[in-house]
């Protein structure tokens, strides 16, 4: 009798640690405090996720409040005693002179979080105060977001002829088999000298997985009939592009929408850093030799409203050029917060055009 009393007593005690036996996740630190940093630099950590629960860990979903993007884990089960990271940024866009606390929701298979009336998930949080930023800067996200490739698909002569500044130029024969340098995320704008080249290509780029990529209705032809010499570099000397090309709705942009969407980018690095890589659609003008004369020169005719941006390597001498040029007149000039240090941090490669690929 006492044997048998003892094995249901082992019986039991076995069932018993089976029924705990569970995943349970832990991670290193639940809010990341990031002190103070100023509007426009994103903020970044990597969490640390285990299972220290004795079931295989299964992380179902992460999801990142507004304003906040996570990498993809390197793997969604744990083993009992595995980890692994969860890197997540933050935007401070928008939020100067503000305290945020912004949420990470992590979803996984431990019961603490299946419980009736518990909670669904693990929050992460990051909290600091955002600094508001000075007036004449603008944030990598910005840039990032309204980059505007342009893509000058005429003749190598007739490009040096005069081109729209930042252009590149990609004759249309070779343009299908240089798409791999050109982003898929941003607005594309082809043009030409009237449009109908821009327009009988324009699908064929779209087919190819640029669904941004859009024509210049008319062309040249169409943009110096209302602006001139405007955003033009060499200032050609010879207007008559031909009649303009109205290109096909939904796959074209009129003159006035780019006129509204120019930016002009200006690099200040040396010319050799600028041919190992810069922000595509940039202007290089070493900081040695910046002047407003100079600017004048190598940009061509801007009005006073030209969205001017600078940007340097990490930003403080970009600062001082766009304070240089709102004083000259450019009330729109603006300097890329944290320069192009900050951008590679943050997005890499993305936008970055080398002279030779």
């Amino acid at each position: 009798m006492t044997s048998r009393l003892a094995g249901t007593a082992l019986m039991i005690l076995i069932l018993g640690l089976a029924a705990t036996a569970a995943p349970e996740i832990h991670v290193d630190l639940e809010t990341y405090d990031f002190g103070s940093v100023i509007e426009g630099f994103a903020v970044e950590h990597t969490f640390v996720l285990s299972n220290v629960g004795d079931e295989t860990l299964t992380i179902s979903r992460v999801y990142a409040g507004c304003g906040c993007t996570t990498t993809t884990l390197a793997t969604d089960e744990l083993a009992p005693g595995e980890s692994v990271e969860l890197h997540a940024i933050v935007s401070t866009n928008g939020f100067g002179g503000r305290t945020i606390s912004k949420p990470v929701y992590v979803y996984s298979n431990d019961p603490r979080f299946a419980e009736e009336g518990g909670p669904e998930r693990l929050v992460l949080y990051f909290t600091g105060t955002v600094v508001r930023a000075e007036a004449h800067h603008t944030t990598i996200e910005d840039v990032y977001l309204y980059a505007l490739p342009l893509i000058d698909l005429r003749s190598e002569s007739a490009f040096t002829s005069g081109h729209f500044v930042g252009a590149l130029n990609v004759p249309a024969e070779t343009l299908l088999d240089s798409l791999d340098r050109l982003p898929k995320t941003n607005v594309i704008v082809l043009y030409d000298a009237t449009g109908a080249v821009a327009d009988e290509i324009v699908l064929d780029v779209i087919a190819a997985g640029f669904p941004l990529a859009r024509a210049l209705s008319g062309g040249l032809a169409a943009w110096v009939s209302t602006y001139g010499v405007e955003y033009l570099i060499p200032e050609p000397t010879d207007f008559d592009y031909g009649d303009p090309v109205r290109a096909l709705a939904g796959s074209s942009l009129e003159a006035h929408h780019l006129r509204s969407a120019l930016s002009i980018l200006v690099d200040l690095r040396s010319a050799d850093a600028f041919a190992a890589g810069h922000l595509i659609g940039a202007t290089n003008i070493p900081i040695d030799d910046f002047d407003v004369d100079t600017l004048a020169d190598r940009l061509g005719t801007l009005t006073s409203d030209a969205q001017i941006i600078v940007y340097d390597q990490t930003g403080p001498e970009s600062d001082a050029i766009a304070r240089t040029l709102i004083d000259a007149g450019y009330v729109d000039a603006k300097s890329l917060l944290g320069g192009l240090d900050e951008w590679m941090r943050i997005y890499g490669d993305e936008l970055i055009w080398q002279e030779t690929p």
